[in-house]
C-alpha cells in the first residue's frame, strides 16, 4: 500500500489553490506525455489520411513488430525543423517510443509522475535533470527520476528510444 506524498507546497488553508497553480504550471500529467509520446510518426508509407494528413500508428501496425528483428533507430525517420514519434509499445503498465528530433529542436523543462528511461540511438543532445545538464551520444542511457524536473535539447539530429513504466 502506497501512502499519498505530500508535497511541501501543499500546506492547505490559504493560498492552497494558488501554490497548485504554482506547482502544475511545471508539472505534466501521464495523460500529456500519452499525447506527446503518439505523435504520428511522419514517413510511414501508406498512412495517409485524405487531404494529406498523417496519421498515427495504430495497434495493429505495433503488433506487425512483434516477433521481428528491427532496427529501433530505422523506425522513425528524422523530419526537418520537427520531432517524429513511433510508440511501439503502449500498455496499462507502461510504453516505449522512438524519437526523432532535428538539431536545436527539444521539449521544454517538465516533470513526469513516472521514472523514464532514456537511451540514444544516433546523434547527440543534452539532457538536464534537476538543473544539471548531462550531454548525451549514441549508446548511451540516462534514467530521468519520477517528480525530478527535465527537458532535453537535440545538439545535432539525434534519435532516442523513451522507455516509461508507470507503478
Amino acid at each position: 500500500m502506497s501512502v499519498p506524498r505530500r508535497e511541501p507546497w501543499n500546506t492547505g488553508g490559504q493560498g492552497q489553490q494558488k501554490a497548485k497553480k504554482e506547482r502544475n504550471k511545471y508539472r505534466l500529467d501521464w495523460d500529456w506525455y500519452h499525447h506527446l509520446f503518439s505523435l504520428p510518426q511522419l514517413n510511414i508509407p501508406g498512412k495517409r489520411k485524405e487531404g494529406g494528413r498523417r496519421i498515427s500508428m495504430g495497434r495493429t501496425d505495433r503488433e506487425e513488430l512483434k516477433g521481428k528483428v528491427i532496427s529501433l533507430k530505422d523506425l522513425v525517420a528524422y523530419q526537418e525543423g520537427s520531432i517524429a514519434s513511433r510508440m511501439i509499445i503502449n500498455t496499462k503498465s507502461g510504453s516505449i517510443t522512438i524519437f526523432s528530433f532535428d538539431k536545436d529542436e527539444g521539449i521544454s523543462e517538465h516533470t513526469a509522475p513516472f521514472d523514464a528511461v532514456a537511451t540514444i540511438l544516433d546523434g547527440a543532445c543534452e539532457i538536464q535533470i534537476s538543473g544539471i545538464t548531462y550531454p548525451m551520444k549514441e549508446g548511451e542511457t540516462i534514467i530521468m527520476p519520477a517528480g525530478a524536473p527535465h527537458a532535453l535539447t537535440a545538439t545535432s539530429p539525434f534519435k532516442m528510444m523513451l522507455v516509461m513504466i508507470k507503478e
